[in-house]
């Protein structure tokens, strides 16, 4: 019995300092219903402790069959708890030139993990909100495309940077 209770107390204390050490912060998704209206706006607010530890962000899409166009246009929004905002206009590429889908995934719908910000500060600490939309146009046209089909889901995934030693 008491091998057991030390192996179980050593197989939880390893599972205490594997958890410990895993760098995801924050890893939240927004489902998008039918469409992805041009007036969505999609909100994420991660709550910032640490004004020293750099992060990477990332916009995590899921996109099936329906999507038609080769890249997708987002603005996306931060603003931090001082009320200090940035908004970044973002391109990535969601598909090969035979319009096949980029990403993740062995059905309809594949997941694609994009850079958002690199070795980003939380520099006060304290609540940020991401804000995204979608900006995607057909070529020719000035004005975005009203309803974007295709999209699933959109999430934000924060990660911190890992220090090699």
């Amino acid at each position: 019995m008491l091998k057991k209770n030390k192996f179980l107390a050593t197989l939880f204390v390893a599972f205490s300092l594997v958890a410990c050490n895993q760098p995801i912060v924050y890893d939240s998704f927004a489902e998008i219903n039918d469409s992805w209206k041009i007036n969505d706006t999609l909100t994420f607010d991660f709550k910032a402790t640490d004004s020293v530890q750099k992060h990477n962000i990332y916009l995590q899409i899921r996109a099936n069959q329906a999507y038609k166009f080769n890249n997708i246009f987002i603005l996306a929004t931060i603003k931090a708890p001082n009320g200090h905002t940035t908004i970044d206009t973002l391109e990535y590429a969601m598909a090969n030139p035979d319009g096949t889908l980029l990403g993740e995934g062995f059905s309809d719908t594949k997941q694609s993990k994009l850079w958002f910000k690199e070795n980003f500060i939380f520099k006060n600490k304290g609540i940020y909100t991401f804000k995204l939309q979608q900006a995607v146009r057909e070529n020719g046209h000035v004005n975005g495309t009203d309803s974007l089909k295709g999209i699933t889901d959109i999430g934000l995934q924060i990660e911190k940077v890992q220090v090699k030693e």
